[in-house]
């Protein structure tokens, strides 16, 4: 995961998250002072990196930061359920090969 550039609308959002959750869509807008195309756009880089999550209601949507575990042992369980995913050893629930 690499982290946005410095001064690019990105970190701007994600600073803005950090520091005022829970915060909306609407509020990230009128503090950003963007256009709403920019600000989906910037949301939409965050989210396909892994980086923000949303949680949505019927009258507001919520931006938060993703918790990505870091470290040592994380890296070497991704790395184990990659494996085991590569090897077929997926989710036995969703796997309805034998039928």
């Amino acid at each position: 995961m690499t982290l946005p550039k410095k001064d690019s609308l990105e970190l701007r959002v994600l600073e803005l998250v950090r520091d005022h959750y829970p915060i909306t869509k609407d509020e990230l807008l009128r503090r950003l002072g963007v256009s709403r195309g920019k600000m989906e756009l910037a949301l939409k880089r965050l989210a396909a990196r892994g980086m923000v999550e949303f949680d949505v209601l019927p009258d507001k949507t919520y931006v938060r930061l993703k918790v990505v575990p870091a470290g040592p042992k994380a890296r070497r369980d991704a790395k184990k359920a990659r494996k085991g995913k590569e090897q077929g050893k997926g989710d036995p629930v969703g796997d309805f090969s034998y039928m």
